[in-house]
Parts: C-alpha cells; structure tokens; sequence
C-alpha cells in the first residue's frame, strides 16, 4: 500500500471510531518511510487525540522538522507540548503558526490556553480576543474566553460570551453550565 492509500484506509479507521487500526496503518508506513511529513503529521494527530500527546509531540516535532510550512501542523504540535506541560515550546509553535498564518484562529487560542494555565489571566483573555476577531463563529474560543472572564471577576462580560456560545452551540451541555456558574456569581 503507497502512502496515500495508507493515508485514506487510516482517515476511514478514523471516521469510525478504529483508532488501533488507524495506528497500526500508520506505524507500518513509517517503518518504510520514517521521515514522511504526511504521515508523522497524522500519526501525531491520531496520538493527540487519543490521549498520547508525549508520542505526538515527538511524532509532530518530527513531521514540522520535516515540513516546517504548515501553520495547522504547528497548531497541533503547539496542543501536544501544552498537554506535556512543555509550555516554552507550545508557545514557540504558535508564534510560527501565526508566522505562517496570520489569522490562525487556533494558534491565538493555544496561547490563550497556555497563557491561562500559567495563570496570567490578563494575556489569556487578549489572545482569544484576537482568535475572536479571526473566528466569532466558534462557540468554542466564546466559551474559553468567557471562562477566562469569569475568572477574573468580569462576571457581565463572561455571561456575555457564554451567551453568544450557546447561541452557536445551543446543545453543548458545558457551555449551558458555564452560563449558570456565571450568572449564579453575579
């Protein structure tokens, strides 16, 4: 099977929920081709999502190392470091995301992300305003952003931004909670 077979048969294990076949496509093909960007790239981001995000980080790093011109493979190498805690690297991916790709929404958001965990509040709550500029259609970067907000006490504006996340997202059951937590605060 040539990669872009392997590629395809992987991304149907995906879709249907196989990821141990999904893996084991891709750790054959990586076997014979070990420094294919394409594969390492969706071996990572198979990892990341199934909570290996140590192994896609490595797999990721070797992916942009590989083929450093693709801002959403930077995007995710960035998430891979954030879950290890590696956060001078997570960081570092973003900034090329949005090197690459200016209106990266997602690379403003693992900033945020990053910036949230460590606490500054202040930052976290500027990068989402700028993924917001990008995307204001993501009831995801609404509902980060709102929590940001909520823990800083800006209670209207964090019901705000809950608001405008359920009205994208009406069936989200976290958003809903998000919204109750901020208006019980008040």
């Amino acid at each position: 099977m040539n990669v872009d077979e392997t590629l395809t048969k992987a991304a149907e294990h995906r879709k249907a929920g196989r990821w141990r076949e999904a893996d084991e496509l891709y750790r054959g093909a990586l076997q014979a081709e070990p420094n294919n960007a394409e594969l390492l790239y969706a071996a990572g981001t198979l990892s990341l999502h199934t909570g290996n995000p140590r192994r896609a980080a490595e797999l990721l790093e070797q992916a942009v190392a590989c083929d450093d011109s693709r801002a959403r493979w930077h995007v995710a190498a960035a998430e891979a470091y954030r879950q290890i805690g590696n956060f001078a690297k997570a960081a570092a991916a973003n900034r090329r995301a949005l090197e690459l790709q200016p209106k990266t929404a997602s690379a403003h958001a693992g900033l945020a992300a990053i910036h949230y965990q460590q606490g500054n509040l202040p930052a976290a709550a500027e990068q989402f305003q700028e993924a917001l500029r990008i995307d204001s259609q993501s009831p995801w970067l609404h509902s980060g952003y709102a929590h940001v907000l909520l823990d800083q006490e800006r209670l209207g504006e964090a019901e705000a931004s809950f608001h405008a996340a359920a009205e994208l997202a009406p069936r989200d059951r976290g958003i809903h909670e998000g919204l109750g937590l901020s208006l019980m605060r008040q």
